[in-house]
């Protein structure tokens, strides 16, 4: 599954996934760890105050952000979600089946 900065392998349900963050994304520590759980319903985890699902890049930021790294970033996720919302619906049935029959995400 691609979230805007990485393609997440297939998972088991009720398993974190840990990766390095990447080293592409302009203020990105690559030695810093990004994180994506799939819930036990085999779904990935999703975001309560934004009801989307959620990868964390929490530790990935240098610790000191500047206006244009976040500008560049958010820019990249909206045009990103955009695209990709865009692709997938026409076979957001097919993934659902996929996902609800296999119990993996």
């Amino acid at each position: 599954m691609w979230d805007g900065a990485f393609c997440w392998p297939y998972t088991a349900a009720g398993t974190l996934v840990v990766k390095p963050c990447p080293d592409y994304v302009h203020g990105f520590n690559p030695n810093a760890t990004a994180s994506k759980f799939c819930s036990e319903n085999g779904t990935w985890w999703r975001h309560p105050d934004l009801n989307l699902t959620w990868t964390n890049y929490t530790l990935c930021g240098n610790g000191n952000p500047t206006q244009d790294d976040s500008q560049g970033f958010c820019g990249t996720y909206t045009s990103n979600k955009s695209y990709l919302s865009s692709r997938l619906l026409g076979i957001s049935d097919v993934i659902t089946d996929s996902l609800h029959s296999s119990w993996k995400c």
